[in-house]
C-alpha cells in the first residue's frame, strides 16, 4: 500500500512506476499555468523528472513528494550537484506530507488505490482556496461529495500507454 514506508530500491520492486512525458507535461502547464508566486508540488515524484524540468526549464519553485527513500536520496544529490536552489525533495508520505504552502499539485497517481485517493481528497479540501490540483485518469469529484474540490477542467493528452484525460480541479 501506498502509505507504508516502502524499501524499494528500484521502481519494479513492488509498486507500479511511470513517468510523465515533458511534451504532456508542458501542454499541462499550459492549460492550469504556474505563476510566478505558485510553488508547484508533485505528489508521487520518484526520480524527480518532472520536478527538476518544472524546476530547470520553466524557473518554477517546485516540491517533490516520493516515498522511496532510494529515489528522493539521488534526486536531492543531482540538485545539490547541480546547485538547483528552486528545489526540494521529501523522502514522506503523501497522505501526511506538509502540503500547506502548496498552490500546483500535480498527481500521476493513476495506479493508487481507491482509499489512499479518499484519503487524499480530505486533505487536499483543507488545503487554501485557488490551490490547483491536476490528476490523471481520474478526476477527484468521483472520490468526494465535498463542494471543496471543483473540477474545472479537462483535457485529453499523450501517455507512455496512450491518450488520456487530465482533470483539473481548484480548491473551493
Amino acid at each position: 500500500m501506498f502509505t507504508q514506508p516502502h524499501t524499494a530500491t528500484r521502481p519494479n520492486d513492488t509498486e507500479p512506476y511511470g513517468e510523465t512525458p515533458l511534451a504532456t507535461l508542458d501542454a499541462i502547464i499550459q492549460h492550469c499555468p504556474i505563476g510566478p508566486h505558485d510553488i508547484a508540488y508533485e505528489l508521487g515524484s520518484g526520480r524527480g523528472r518532472a520536478c527538476f524540468w518544472l524546476a530547470l526549464y520553466k524557473g518554477y519553485n517546485t516540491v517533490g513528494i516520493e516515498y522511496i527513500p532510494t529515489f528522493v536520496a539521488k534526486a536531492q544529490k543531482l540538485a545539490k550537484f547541480f546547485g538547483i536552489k528552486n528545489i526540494e525533495f521529501r523522502a514522506e508520505d503523501i497522505l501526511t506530507t506538509n502540503l500547506k504552502d502548496a498552490t500546483w499539485i500535480y498527481l500521476f497517481g493513476s495506479a493508487l488505490p481507491d482509499v489512499t485517493i479518499l484519503k487524499l481528497c480530505s486533505r487536499l479540501e483543507k488545503l487554501k482556496p485557488g490551490t490547483k490540483v491536476i490528476t490523471i485518469s481520474y478526476p477527484l469529484t468521483a472520490y468526494t461529495t465535498s463542494k471543496k474540490i471543483a473540477l474545472k477542467s479537462t483535457l485529453d493528452l499523450e501517455f507512455s500507454w496512450g491518450t488520456t484525460q487530465v482533470y483539473f480541479h481548484s480548491i473551493v
